[in-house]
């Protein structure tokens, strides 16, 4: 429960408190004095609680808005990530493709000189073949023949074999062969060569769309940043906002819970010696048997950052649960508060010189009226979550001279 919310409660239960153990000459001068201050309260406490709404809601935006925004940058950092490795892979395929390309270039160079040796080794082939046939003589038959073969290295080495021809036309029939197997080995690098870029040339088509892609993403995730980052700040000037207006309820709170506390203070200070005088250990009953689920203490506010008292302990009470009477006392009130939800306040007297009340908060509904006299263990209520509450328990405080104190060491 926030400091602002417990404040306006406390100051309540204070005047509420003073007016039953105040002596009656004093009453009338406290009861004015409670009607001032819950007049103020009551003009202010709409406001008060619209701030502590408005706080809250602001809160949660503003905490939702920053971890999308962190999601956010996350998402732009791999997009633009994503973005330069799609640029880094293109540079080096545009690399690769200009030497795949030369190395086509290269192949359909030496392929065009390789062709052209073979016409000539063809027309050389053809001059000899024009010489033979001059003289009609027996070689010029033979080589009809062997031309008609479908090898020109089976030529040859039918030339060879036969004898007929001299060195030098055997030699201008190897230049023919080695011609024609030149052609064949650059063709294939060609192929070679051709297949290497259009393979390079669909590999950057496809890192092209990754990055066309990939900027795409980049490009939404930067405008949702933008957005956030607006959404952020207008979230963090709402909560700055609505904790000015809290801080400045809380203080005016602080005051009049101050004046009544020395009131009441003064009050026991004039009534010395009355109630129970003994062991405080054990002197309340604990109201239910649940376990503390949240001690009494300081601790920092979970908006605001600054450090509050959490003026009593929660107990681990499900909805419905039986609420005991710490100590025989009288009801002195039972009302409904916006943070504290049903609250129930029950004076146990003087102890130890001290006037002591108990409050319970959170009740889901009440089992006795206010003024009613009850005794030790009666149940007085059920356990709920109204108010300002995440779930059912009972927050139990106990005050000693207008002051919140620990409630365990009174069990």
């Amino acid at each position: 429960m926030s400091l602002p919310r417990r404040a306006h409660a406390l100051a309540a239960a204070l005047v509420l408190c003073a007016m039953v153990l105040a002596p009656a000459h004093a009453q009338d001068k406290l009861k004015d004095k409670k009607n001032r201050i819950e007049l103020g309260i009551k003009h202010a406490q709409a406001h008060l609680d619209e701030s502590s709404k408005a706080a809250a809601l602001a809160y949660k935006q503003l905490s939702a808005a920053t971890a999308s925004l962190a999601a956010a940058k996350s998402d732009l950092a791999a997009s633009t990530t994503a973005v330069a490795k799609a640029k880094v892979i293109d540079a080096r395929l545009k690399i690769e493709l200009i030497h795949a390309q030369a190395d086509f270039d290269r192949a359909h160079a030496d392929l065009v000189v390789a062709r052209a040796k073979v016409k000539e080794q063809d027309r050389a082939v053809g001059e000899l073949v024009a010489t033979q046939a001059q003289s009609a003589s027996p070689q010029l038959l033979r080589l009809v023949a062997l031309f008609s073969t479908t090898s020109v290295a089976d030529t040859a080495t039918s030339m060879q074999v036969s004898g007929n021809f001299a060195d030098r036309q055997l030699g201008v029939l190897d230049g023919l062969t080695a011609a024609k197997t030149a052609v064949k080995i650059i063709e294939v690098k060609q192929r070679t060569a051709r297949n290497a870029i259009a393979a390079k040339k669909r590999e950057a088509a496809r890192n092209l769309a990754r990055q066309r892609a990939a900027e795409r993403a980049a490009q939404a995730a930067k405008a949702k940043v933008i957005a956030l980052v607006r959404t952020r700040e207008a979230a963090r000037a709402a909560s700055l906002r609505a904790k000015r207006a809290d801080m400045v309820k809380l203080a005016a709170l602080k005051r009049e819970n101050a004046r009544i506390a020395a009131l009441l203070q003064h009050r026991a200070d004039q009534h010395p010696g009355k109630g129970y005088t003994g062991s405080q250990n054990g002197f309340l009953l604990r109201p239910v048997d649940g376990a503390v689920t949240s001690p009494y203490g300081w601790r920092k506010h979970p908006i605001y950052g600054y450090w509050g008292l959490h003026d009593g302990v929660d107990l681990q009470a499900p909805c419905g649960t039986p609420l005991r009477a710490s100590a025989d006392g009288t009801v002195i009130s039972r009302y409904y508060q916006s943070a504290w939800g049903n609250r129930l306040i029950l004076d146990v007297g003087n102890v130890n010189g001290k006037g002591v009340a108990v409050i319970y908060n959170h009740l889901s509904r009440y089992n006795v009226s206010s003024g009613a006299h009850v005794q030790r263990g009666d149940v007085i209520g059920y356990a709920g979550t109204t108010g300002w509450s995440t779930g059912c328990h009972l927050h139990f405080t106990v005050m000693a001279d207008g002051h919140a104190v620990d409630p365990m060491p009174w069990f």
